[in-house]
């Protein structure tokens, strides 16, 4: 299933829309629900993009609980994670926000370079575990393609 979601004023997320798979077994979200962002991937990628002020205040009042056992609930590991986010230019989550459920979501930038989005593939953790390399080349090339629609042109590194 693939989603497009932005940031809730909240710093959580809000889907704004979504492709169900058409798989039998498939990993799927209410459309118009608000989820938390420091157990998804997709509130992870926005976070990794907001500046430091907006991620402080994130965590200053959000409540982290863990979702499953494999929740990260440790502040300082999710700083580093939304770090590595930023570095790699996607991220992915497996079993922490539902167990069986990964993904894998990458930044869309505006046309300012802002993030105005985040596109996301969501599967069930053996096809992930099949695919994810192919996921992550197929989510990170839609996200860069949609932003460059958008009109965002990625400097040219020397």
């Amino acid at each position: 299933t693939v989603f497009l979601a932005i940031a809730a004023p909240s710093r959580d997320v809000r889907v704004i829309s979504k492709l169900v798979s058409k798989q039998d077994v498939r990993y799927d979200a209410d459309r118009f629900t608000t989820i938390p962002a420091y157990c998804t991937v997709m509130g992870r990628v926005l976070l990794a993009h907001a500046d430091e002020e907006a991620i402080d205040a994130y965590f200053a009042r959000t409540e982290i609980h863990a979702y499953t056992p494999r929740t990260v609930t440790d502040v300082r590991r999710l700083r580093e994670i939304l770090r590595e986010i930023r570095c790699q230019g996607y991220g992915v989550v497996a079993e922490e926000y539902a167990i069986g459920g990964c993904g894998i979501a990458a930044p869309i930038f505006g046309q300012t370079g802002a993030v105005v989005a985040v596109i996301d593939v969501a599967t069930i953790a053996q096809r992930f575990n099949q695919s994810r390399d192919i996921m992550v080349a197929a989510v990170v090339q839609a996200a860069a393609e949609i932003s460059h629609r958008l009109g965002f042109r990625q400097a040219k590194s020397a």
